[in-house]
C-alpha cells in the first residue's frame, strides 16, 4: 500500500511556524520521518505537506534537498500530475458539497487524467468520529460516498483508468526509465 509523509507543522489548530528558518524545517522534517519510519515500519513512498508547505518559494530547494535521497516523488516535481479540486472548502470553512459530489469528480476524471501521465487526486475521505476534531469534518464522510460510488466506478472503466498508488508507481517506474502509460499498460490512464 501506498502510504506518504504528510509533512505538517500547523495542525488543526494552525499554530505559527517560521518557514525560512531552515534548520527549524530540516529538523521537523527529520523528527516527521523517523517517526514515520518508527510507526510504519518503512520509508513513505511519496512526500507533500500541509498547505502545499513545501511549494513556499523559502523551502521549496529545501524540500527537494530532502527528499531526494529517499527516490520518492515530491508532490508537484514532476512525476505525477496533482489535481486538488476535489475539495469541498475552495474558501476557507465555507462548504459546497458540489465540489465533492459524483457529477463533479466525474468531469474531474474526463478533464484532469492524461493516457500519458500519472495522476494524483487529491482526497481527504473519512468517517466523523468523536476523537477527531476539524474544519473539514462532515465533508470528509460526503467525498468517503462520492469516491466509492458506482457511478465513479463506471467512469474509472469507461476512460481506461488503472487505480494505482505510489507503492505501483515506485514498483513501475524505479530506475526502468519507462514511462508511466508504458509502465501501467497502453491505452490506460494510470491514476495514483
Amino acid at each position: 500500500m501506498g502510504i506518504g509523509l504528510h509533512w505538517d507543522v500547523w495542525g488543526e489548530d494552525e499554530r505559527s511556524f517560521d518557514l525560512s528558518d531552515h534548520r527549524a524545517v530540516r529538523d521537523e522534517f527529520a523528527r516527521q520521518l523517523d517517526a514515520f519510519h518508527r510507526l510504519m515500519g518503512r520509508a513513505p513512498t511519496h512526500v507533500d505537506s500541509h498547505r502545499h508547505a513545501h511549494r513556499e518559494l523559502a523551502v521549496s530547494e529545501l524540500f527537494r534537498e530532502l527528499v531526494e535521497p529517499l527516490g520518492v516523488p515530491l508532490r508537484h516535481d514532476g512525476r505525477v500530475k496533482y489535481v486538488g479540486g476535489f475539495y469541498a472548502q475552495w474558501e476557507w470553512m465555507v462548504t459546497e458539497l458540489k465540489y465533492v459530489g459524483v457529477e463533479f469528480l466525474q468531469q474531474l476524471l474526463r478533464d484532469e487524467t492524461t493516457a500519458d501521465r500519472w495522476t494524483e487526486i487529491g482526497c481527504h475521505p473519512g468517517y466523523v468520529s468523536d476523537d477527531f476534531q476539524s474544519v473539514y469534518l462532515t465533508e470528509r464522510e460526503h467525498e468517503l460516498r462520492t469516491l466509492t460510488d458506482p457511478r465513479v466506478r463506471q467512469t474509472i472503466r469507461e476512460l481506461g483508468i488503472t487505480l494505482c498508488n505510489y507503492d505501483d508507481h515506485a514498483r513501475l517506474t524505479r530506475g526502468t526509465g519507462t514511462s508511466a502509460r508504458a509502465a501501467a499498460g497502453a491505452g490506460k490512464r494510470p491514476w495514483a
